[in-house]
């Protein structure tokens, strides 16, 4: 027979459903690579490397041809610095991808320096997206000189047009400001903030300016609102968040972190109310359930009293109710674990902050005695899982590699109990975690390579199946340093990362974007154009095989070319006595294969049907999870 080399296999959802993962291989996938794109005109200013920064909406809205608006489905937001035409003037800019990533349209200047003494924190940049509105937020002393403070730009047209700047904080304005920030060391000033519940959530850090008070720097919380034509109005202005200082200023708030699930918004940061010093320091989280109008009192959720304990690296992750905090630090003298912390009531009671015997610290790496460096949380539904990376597989950080860790469904009690299910999600060296995301049964992580030989690489790593396996991408060779590797996925299978890196010297750092698209599936059934597979380009010229199987896991077919075995078949329509096998098989031009008289049916005769795809390609040898569709397709994402 003639052996087939499969480009793209397929793992069912229901074949992985309630198993304990074990360390997994983990596959190298580059030649799925979107094209580099360099995006700026010159280069990023020193102090604005990392402003650079994507999102794409969770919500998924249809074309609307008449106010020509994208499916979102499609839609990466960008921003990033520049400098102007000049060379000299420092700016950030907007661009819009309508095709996933591929191409980016509608640049635009967002903001730009007005003087050589104005101050822009380009470090401090946060941008986020939901359904058509785009939010962009700055730290800059544009409108309160000598102050850093956060401005607000918003659009309600898909980044069409932008409204702003709309001043965060007006503690910070006027001759006699009750708050600002040291402007001789803008850098030092941090800022988060995230979109939820058709608001704008930002948290900052600024000092109470009375007499004789302490440089320390407190944090605040502020609220912006806007209406369909793209008005803001600033609900809450500089609310206090650090209320359990006993007076202004007192201790000093170091890594703020904020997400947010609809009206659940939790903000996290690290202090030394406790009187270590920054040795010391402990995380504290304040959680409000009506989206910003009352918050907790902040609640401790490390309790560290030993000056080495250096809580450090936390982060913090919202779904529902369920609000998880994890923290880096060396509380047990040992080197870095991380710990998690979390609430299943918004805030009400905590499991696993160490504030007695009987509710202990809970420690999530499986290593104790191997040090971990870098670390992030995710959650959804009632799942929660924690990413990180040690060098239990070399010596002495020669060899850090990523490892998943998941708790299914158990709202945090899997680690707790220790029932969380640990795999490997790197070969490579890792050198930073930049950012997690998780959609479906899609999670995707982007950081840092750091090879023998090499300077640090963009890196990509990401899992098809909920994390049961995990496929590693190095976006660039390794001939230039890369900074800060930043990622969003798209609910069509894109993942889109933006970096700069000194390509050109370090003097003249440059803006990159490239990404990966992992294959999916496009139902446009209800437009009579059926069933589709959306790929990369590399794929063209390949052919696709669908699968629609009324059974799910039999009988199976065995590609033995690569030992595989796929649990879907042409059995979907046997069911209702037809044979319609030869109008499954089509060509894959433009990274599309559509099959138009192919329903993407969810059941068939009152039974449930199952929609796959193959990829046959006699040039590629490289496996690659592809899409499937085990728990039965509702017709979306839809492309147009």
């Amino acid at each position: 027979m003639n052996r087939l080399t499969l480009a793209a296999t397929i793992l069912p959802l229901t074949a992985i459903a309630g198993t304990t993962y074990a360390q997994t291989t983990v596959r190298n996938v580059e030649r799925h690579l979107r094209t580099m794109q360099t995006v700026d005109d010159t280069k990023a200013k020193d102090n604005t490397y990392y402003s650079q920064k994507v999102c794409s909406p969770t919500s998924l809205l249809p074309r609307d041809a008449a106010k020509q608006f994208a499916p979102t489905a499609n839609v990466v937001h960008l921003v990033h610095s520049d400098m102007d035409a000049t060379g000299f003037i420092p700016r950030l800019e907007y661009a819009r991808s309508e095709d996933g990533g591929r191409t980016f349209i509608d640049r635009k200047e967002i903001y730009k320096l007005g003087s050589s003494t104005e101050l822009w924190e380009g470090n401090g940049t946060e941008f986020a997206c939901e359904g058509r509105t785009v939010w962009i937020a700055v730290l800059s002393d544009k409108l309160t000189p000598g102050s850093i403070a956060p401005l607000v730009y918003v659009s309600v047209d898909q980044g069409k047009t932008f409204q702003g700047p709309l001043l965060a904080s007006t503690g910070h304005a006027g001759t006699t400001p009750t708050l600002k920030h040291d402007g001789s060391s803008p850098s030092s000033c941090e800022m988060v903030a995230v979109a939820a519940g058709g608001k704008f959530h930002l948290a900052f850090e600024a000092l109470y300016t009375d007499a004789n008070l302490p440089t320390n720097e407190e944090l605040f919380y502020s609220r912006v609102s806007v209406d369909s034509s793209g008005n803001m109005t600033l609900e809450k202005d500089g609310v206090r968040v650090t209320t359990h200082f006993a007076s202004k200023n007192v201790a000093d708030v170091d890594g703020p972190k904020i997400a947010a699930d609809n009206n659940v918004v939790a903000i996290i940061w690290a202090d030394d109310t406790v009187g270590l010093g920054n040795a010391g320091n402990n995380t504290y989280a304040s959680i409000t359930s009506n989206g910003g109008d009352s918050w907790t009192a902040p609640h401790d959720c490390t309790n560290i009293t030993v000056a080495s304990g250096v809580d450090a690296n936390q982060r913090v992750a919202v779904s529902g109710n369920n609000v998880y905090v994890t923290t880096q630090n060396s509380r047990d003298g040992s080197g870095d674990d991380v710990y998690l912390c979390y609430t299943n009531d918004a805030g009400a009671t905590w499991v696993g902050d160490g504030s007695s015997a009987t509710n202990p610290v809970i420690r999530v790496n499986t290593q104790s005695t191997i040090d971990v460096d870098d670390s992030d949380v995710i959650a959804q539904g009632d799942s929660v899982a924690i990413v990180y990376f040690d060098d239990r597989n070399g010596t002495g950080n020669v060899l850090n590699q990523a490892f998943f860790r998941m708790d299914k469904g158990g709202k945090g009690a899997g680690f707790k109990n220790n029932t969380a299910t640990e795999v490997q999600a790197s070969i490579k060296d890792v050198n930073l975690i930049e950012r997690c995301d998780w959609r479906g049964d899609r999670i995707s992580i982007s950081g840092e390579f750091g090879q023998p030989s090499q300077s640090e690489s963009a890196m990509v790593l990401f899992s098809t199946d909920a994390g049961a396996t995990w496929n590693e991408a190095q976006l660039t060779d390794g001939t230039a340093d890369v900074d800060e590797p930043y990622h969003t996925q798209t609910a069509a299978g894109d993942i889109v990362v933006t970096w700069v890196d000194s390509s050109t010297g370090n003097t003249n750092n440059r803006n990159r974007v490239s990404g990966i698209k992992v294959p999916t599936i496009g139902d446009e059934t209800d437009a009579n154009n059926g069933v589709q597979l959306i790929c990369a380009d590399d794929y063209n010229g390949s052919l696709a095989l669908a699968l629609i199987s009324g059974t799910g896991t039999s009988p199976k077919i065995v590609l033995d070319d690569m030992g595989v075995q796929l649990c879907l078949a042409f059995d979907a329509f046997t069911v209702v006595g037809l044979d319609l096998s030869p109008v499954f098989l089509t060509a894959i031009v433009g990274g599309e294969a559509k099959l138009p008289v192919v329903p993407n049916l969810s059941t068939l005769a009152g039974q449930d049907v199952w929609s796959a795809f193959v990829v046959i390609d006699l040039t590629k040898k490289q496996p690659f999870v592809a899409a499937s569709d085990p728990n039965k397709i509702d017709g979306k994402p839809e492309q147009d």
